[in-house]
Formats: structure tokens, C-alpha cells, sequence
């Protein structure tokens, strides 16, 4: 479903950069000029280069300077011009900035200084061995074209096109190549939606999302789309998106993101200026208040007025604080294949299944008094069944977990608790480090799955005909079989999951 939003537009003026080239040669390098009127500049250094603040540009925008690194490298050519005729004396020279500061193109063929009036200097960045041959800037400029991805540093950093003239200056005897950059490329930010809305579900389920439950912009894909190619921007350190285009050409600033289960799509035209920014500001429109969001892995089930209602996986630890969060989604519907027992809510009705959810609450030191009957594979999803089947039943799991027994829930909508199979316990591990997260959001709980010093018992017996009384445990990065009713060296511990 497409939605209207609203959009900012500015222009801002880029200013031009100002680099300095000095480059120095010892008597004893290997080149050697021909002519005393003919010698390689003497040092090299570089000056910070950035933008400057333009007319009517604010002045706390101080995010868009541009500064060179070690490894970075610009092209570099010498060109004569007699009578009209344009030659290369110095084809595409390559300086690279070294980690001390300095520029060098090795002193075997370094950039070197002509004390004739026919000679010009124009330079570029970032270096390509595409540059040979070119006799102008404006070359330069046609036969350059940004990166269609620009989702990356490097890539952005490839398109970003920069071109000056240099003039030779004397110093206290040394000679100085001075450069002054100006980008040829146009560029477009874009700030993205942030602003949340409420979500609901896309009809009546035996679970709703709880009043305070909000979904945030996601899956967000800024693009630029020039005579038919699109460039993918790269999201910065300030939260917006930056991509680069050629100016001259009518340009599509182009959004795309999800609001639930809803896509967004915004297409505004703008025509992009050399050496200028063009920033658009995303905003999601006043008239979507709430849009459906279907269930999702790391949703949150929180406890309000005996049920359980949802808190969206994209919520902070903030939203949750005053909340009762109780469980976590880590499987969605019912498995496919080897669950087929009848799970009921609180008030003893059949439920449908619409997610498997981990209780972020694990017991400490608890064992099971023995293992399920039965044989099940290692990747079943019957942890039901083989909790209800301990040997000889279940009545013993109150003794170590009191007052709780089988099928406690304190939620209506949900069924009791049950001690997680094996291909349920795998799940889990499978997207730890997300749930893990997950359980870093809530109040109060702190262990997390797939510690290295616990052992985390399971429902699934082994059954091998040898260990016909062990589980499956998983003990410190592995599968184990384990006696129930022994404790070992590691901490134990008994997660459990459920259903609603």
C-alpha cells in the first residue's frame, strides 16, 4: 500500500577545497632532470581539505568536510599548451598520502616543476588508471562517472570526484605545487523517516498489541535515479543517506521503507547542481496513524490484565520497563512437522498456534527428575509432549519448580510452560544472539542462552538403547547426553517456552 508523505527540499552551496601539493627530492634520488630549468618539487604535503560554509548555508553544518587518509591517492598531469597544440609532458602522475603525512609518487618518477609559461598542472581524486590521457579538467570530468552502489565507504568515497588547477609557488627556496579542489560531483542527502506509529494486527486474533506498541520505520533503501540508473546511497554516521550523480542530468530522489507490513514510497524530481548539496527530508505522513503489523521473531509477550499482548521486537528497553514482559517469539506458526499435540489457553479452549516463545527467565540448579518416554529425532519440536511424558509423568517437576506445575500460565491466552525440545532448544541457539539482545531489553533477567560455562537440559531423550534414561543437553558449546537427575560441573539450567 503506497502512502503520501511529506517532503523538504533545500539547496546548498558547496564550497571549493583548498589542497596543497609539496613534494621533496634529495641529490641522491634516482631521477636525475635533464635540465636545471626541469626538477621535482621538493617536499610534499597535504592540507586538510573541507567544505566551507556558502552563502546562506548554516553554519552548524559542519558534516560534509572531506579529509584524506593514509593510502589515499590523486592523479596528477603536466600539460604543455604551444600555438594551440595541447600535449601530455607528464602523463597521470599518482601521489599517494603515507601514513606520516606526506604525498610521494616515488622517486624514480616524481611530479616535477617546468619553469616555462606553456606548462599547466590540473589534478583530481580519487586516482584511476582510466585518467591517462586526458589534457583537461573538463576530460576528466566527461569521462568519470560514479558507482551505482554507493552503500559503502569505499564506493562513496570512489564517486566522490574532485578536480582543481595548480600553480607553482617559491618559499624560502622551495618550491610548492598549490591545488585548489572543487567537487565536480553533485550531491544528495537525504534525512529518512524515524517517527514511529501504532500498530495493530490485520484482523481479530486470540492476541492484540498492547496500547503502548509502536513500529518504526525499516528495511529503509534510499536511491537516486538518473536517466534510468539507480545509485544506492550509503547511510552516514548522522543517521541520513549520501549519494553522488553527475550534475546537469534531471534526477529522481527516490525512498523506499517499511511501516509494519506497509511499503512507502516517495519519488521527487530535482535537477543536481556541480559542487552543490541537495538535502530532502523525509517525513512520514500525519494521516498514517496506525498501519498492520503481522507477528514477528523477537516480538516481546507482555502480561496486562491476565493476557498477553505484544510489544513489538523494534521496542527499547524504555518501552518495556513498565511493562511485564514475559516471553520472547522465537518460532513463528505452528512447526510444520512434528508438532501435533493440542495446546489450550487458560480457560482450557483449543488455541490456535501463531508463535513458539521463550520465557527470558531460566531456573537455576533445577534438574528433571528423569528423562521423557519415548524416542523423538534430535530435531523435533515436541517439547509438550516430553515434558507431559516424563518418566514415570510429569507430577514430579512441581518438587523442583514450586508452585508450579505442568501447564501454569498466567497468561489466558497462552498455554502452560514446557521444557523446550531439542529442535526447539537448536532454534533458539540458531538466533542467539539476537534473542540474547532481547533479553537484555527486559527488567530483571540476566542469564542468556548458550553461556559457555552452563549445561541446558532438554526434553528430547536420547534413546539410543544404551542411555535410555538421558537428554539431550547442550553443555558448553555442543550436543550431550546427560542423566536428568544428575548435576554436573557446569551451571544447570531449565528454560522453558510456550505457546499462544
Amino acid at each position: 500500500m503506497m502512502k503520501n508523505v511529506k517532503i523538504k527540499l533545500l539547496y546548498i552551496p558547496l564550497a571549493t577545497l583548498g589542497v596543497s601539493l609539496l613534494e621533496g627530492c634529495s641529490t641522491d634520488d634516482v631521477f636525475q632532470p635533464a635540465s636545471p630549468s626541469i626538477r621535482p618539487f621538493e617536499a610534499i604535503v597535504v592540507n586538510d581539505v573541507g567544505f566551507e560554509a556558502g552563502e546562506g548555508t548554516r553554519t552548524a553544518d559542519t558534516g560534509y568536510s572531506t579529509t584524506f587518509v593514509a593510502g589515499d591517492a590523486i592523479g596528477v598531469s603536466v600539460i604543455s599548451t604551444k600555438e594551440g597544440v595541447t600535449s601530455i609532458v607528464q602523463d597521470n602522475v599518482k601521489l599517494t598520502l603515507l601514513a606520516d603525512g606526506r604525498w610521494t609518487s616515488g622517486v624514480s618518477s616524481p611530479l616535477l616543476r617546468y619553469d616555462t609559461d606553456d606548462i599547466s598542472y590540473i589534478a583530481y581524486s580519487p586516482y584511476s588508471v582510466t585518467m591517462r590521457g586526458m589534457k583537461s579538467i573538463d576530460e576528466i570530468k566527461a569521462a568519470f562517472m560514479p558507482l551505482s552502489d554507493q552503500s559503502t565507504a569505499v564506493n562513496y568515497a570512489a564517486s566522490d570526484l574532485m578536480t582543481g588547477m595548480g600553480t607553482v609557488n617559491a618559499s624560502g627556496g622551495r618550491s610548492k605545487l598549490s591545488v585548489t579542489f572543487g567537487h565536480a560531483m553533485s550531491l544528495l542527502v537525504v534525512s529518512p523517516p524515524i517517527a514511529g506509529v501504532s500498530c495493530v494486527t490485520d484482523k481479530i486474533y486470540s492476541w492484540s498489541y498492547h496500547a503502548n506498541a509502536r513500529t518504526y520505520p525499516s528495511n529503509v533503501e534510499i536511491t537516486a535515479c538518473v536517466a534510468g540508473v539507480i545509485y544506492e546511497a550509503m547511510p552516514w554516521d548522522d543517521g541520513n543517506y549520501r549519494v553522488l550523480v553527475k550534475p546537469g542530468t534531471p534526477t529522481s530522489m527516490q525512498a523506499r521503507y517499511m511501516l509494519g507490513d506497509e511499503m512507502f514510497y516517495v519519488d521527487r524530481p530535482y535537477t543536481p547542481v556541480v559542487g552543490r548539496y541537495t538535502m530532502f527530508t523525509v517525513e512520514t505522513s500525519a494521516e498514517v496513524t496506525n498501519v498492520a503489523r503481522a507477528l514477528r521473531i523477537g516480538d516481546f509477550l507482555v502480561a496486562e490484565n491476565g493476557y498477553g499482548q505484544v510489544m513489538p521486537a523494534e521496542s527499547e528497553k524504555a518501552d518495556l520497563d513498565n511493562l511485564s514482559p514475559w516471553c520472547i517469539v522465537f518460532y513463528l506458526g505452528r512447526h510444520p512437522h512434528d508438532d501435533t499435540n493440542d495446546y489450550q489457553n487458560g480457560d482450557g479452549e483449543p488455541i490456535d498456534i501463531h508463535a513458539y516463545a521463550l520465557l527470558a527467565e531460566a531456573m537455576q540448579g533445577a534438574t528433571m527428575c528423569s528423562a521423557p518416554q519415548g524416542s523423538y529425532a534430535t530435531d523435533d519440536f515436541n517439547g509438550y509432549y516430553n515434558t507431559r511424558h516424563l518418566e514415570p509423568g510429569y507430577q514430579g517437576l512441581p518438587t523442583l519448580l514450586p508452585p508450579l506445575s505442568f501447564g501454569y500460565s498466567p497468561l489466558r491466552n497462552a498455554d502452560g510452560w514446557f521444557v523446550p525440545s531439542r529442535g526447539q532448544f537448536q532454534c533458539l541457539l540458531d538466533n542467539a544472539a539476537f534473542i540474547n539482545a532481547q533479553i537484555d531489553k527486559m527488567k530483571g533477567f540476566a542469564l542468556h542462552l548458550g553461556h559457555p560455562e552452563d549445561t541446558a537440559w532438554t526434553s528430547t531423550p536420547v534413546a539410543d538403547g544404551v542411555h535410555d534414561v538421558n537428554v539431550w543437553a547442550w553443555e558448553e558449546d555442543r550436543w550431550v547426553s546427560r542423566n536428568p537427575a544428575l548435576r554436573g560441573a557446569s551451571r544447570l539450567l531449565l528454560w522453558r517456552v510456550t505457546v499462544f
